[in-house]
């Protein structure tokens, strides 16, 4: 797996004839930008490598309409246990670490939950609807856990603008996750893709949105593409559900993020939205 480059220093080795005479050289480069695997030219318009101290709340809120219940939880909706705050996102040694625990916690709406979890979402911070979007991410390899990383139409979109980068089943699914569009407008999703992937190892999950479908990316290959594609802008989500058809046997799992990114493209690769 190619790990994102961050900062590189080369320094020229030191050159000595006699004593130190002042000549000595030291040049260093300054850091590249990342670019994505999808070929074309790419502008980085939002990324998040979390070296900060703590989240950043200018980029993420803990707050998201995917959710029913006061847009942290979905009990009874969506096979998900969890309830969403931000206690359960801490950013530590260069990583974001989702934990789901089992805890109780009661809703605003009086719905009892049995775990807590954490989930981020880019709104209102940052939308999107084309372009390239990638997470390096460790998930969890206790069984009964639903990491994954995909989009949601942005507060006041009028479909349902879904794209999911990956998810992951800790319990049945072991070693493959689900890269998934769905139509707009609702109704069941229509593209599912199962690739190998390696839980308890680092992995990038990307996607190339674009106006005439979607390629989605494993480690820098593309492993999938279809002809869906959104039509409203949309926001960037990541997170850590449980599963309510296979519920955890122990008390708390974690998933790592190492960077969240994304792209626009600069260049004329963009194909036009296809005609219906």
């Amino acid at each position: 797996m190619p790990t994102p480059v961050r900062t590189l220093a080369f320094f020229l080795p030191l050159l000595l004839s006699g004593p130190l005479c002042g000549n000595a050289v030291s040049a260093e480069q300054p850091p590249e930008t990342p670019t994505p695997p999808a070929p074309g030219e790419w502008e980085l318009v939002f990324e998040d490598t979390f070296e900060a101290d703590g989240l950043d709340t200018e980029k993420w809120t803990h707050r998201s309409s995917s959710q029913r219940d006061h847009q942290q939880g979905n009990r009874g909706h969506n096979d998900q246990l969890e309830w969403n705050q931000p206690a359960n996102a801490e950013v530590r040694g260069g990583r974001l670490i989702l934990t789901a625990r089992r805890e109780n916690h009661t809703s605003p709406s009086g719905h009892e939950y049995e775990w807590t979890s954490a989930l981020l979402t880019t709104s209102p911070s940052f939308a999107f609807t084309y372009g390239y979007i990638e997470e390096r991410a460790k998930l969890p390899t206790e069984p009964g856990f639903w990491p994954a990383f995909w989009t949601w139409q942005q507060p006041g979109g009028q479909t349902q603008q879904e794209i999911d980068v990956y998810e992951f089943w800790s319990g049945w699914n072991a070693d493959r996750f689900l890269a998934t569009t769905h139509p707009w407008g609702g109704g069941k999703w229509i593209y599912y893709s199962e690739h190998n992937t390696s839980p308890g190892e680092w992995n990038v999950y990307g996607a190339d949105i674009r106006p005439d479908g979607v390629t989605f990316y494993l480690n820098g290959e593309a492993v999938h593409e279809t002809p869906n594609a959104p039509t409203e802008p949309m926001n960037l989500i990541t997170n850590l559900a449980v599963d309510a058809n296979n519920p955890p046997a122990n008390n708390e799992a974690a998933k790592e993020v190492d960077h969240v990114r994304a792209w626009k493209r600069t260049d004329a690769l963009m194909p036009a939205r296809p005609t219906p």
